[in-house]
């Protein structure tokens, strides 16, 4: 027999990863349907809950700011650019965990790359490295402007930086392998 010098796989180990792999797209449908919950509870009451502006692609949302000052936002976008205007005056009052959870919701009720950029450099504020990592990759995907894409890089950049520091292995693009599992008892 020649030597190829390809290792062969453990028996199972592409099951494992099969499972691990279901297993993360499982746990991303729960951690989506958890901010859905929370976001129901803390609907506006008097709210209209459809969303305007915007392409019937989606790709293209209009300006979320409300035209007029004095009144109250009655469509998500508008409610999303005010709970993201609190979250930045959270973050310059040094409340990162706090301003977090506004970015959050603000993404979650109108999916913009800037609520989801702000969420992740308030992630990396706290601390928050892996998901702050995730949060960055996953903005990667709402078609950000070049000064968006640069500022997800640099941020990218930082998290990893700062992971290393730290001792934390993060990679940008690594898929991990599962554990092996444990020998028989």
């Amino acid at each position: 027999m020649q030597e190829t010098g390809i290792q062969p796989r453990a028996p199972g180990a592409h099951i494992r990863l099969a499972a691990a792999i279901v297993a993360g797209m499982v746990a991303a449908v729960l951690a989506v349907l958890a901010v859905l919950a929370v976001l129901a509870v803390l609907a506006v009451p008097g709210c209209h809950a459809s969303a305007t502006g915007g392409t019937a692609g989606g790709s293209s949302r209009g300006s979320a700011a409300p035209q007029d000052a004095g009144h109250a936002p009655v469509t998500q976008a508008e409610i999303a650019a005010k709970v993201n205007a609190e979250g930045e005056r959270l973050m310059r009052d040094g409340k990162d965990r706090e301003a977090a959870q506004k970015f959050m919701e603000a993404a979650a009720r109108w999916p913009e790359v800037k609520y989801v950029i702000n969420y992740c450099n308030a992630q990396f504020r706290t601390e928050s490295l892996e998901p702050a990592l995730r949060t960055c990759q996953s903005a990667r995907n709402y078609e950000p402007t070049p000064a968006q894409r640069d500022a997800i890089e640099s941020l990218i950049k930082q998290i990893l930086q700062a992971a290393k520091q730290q001792g934390i292995e993060l990679c940008d693009g690594c898929i991990h392998e599962p554990l092996p599992d444990p020998p028989p008892h």
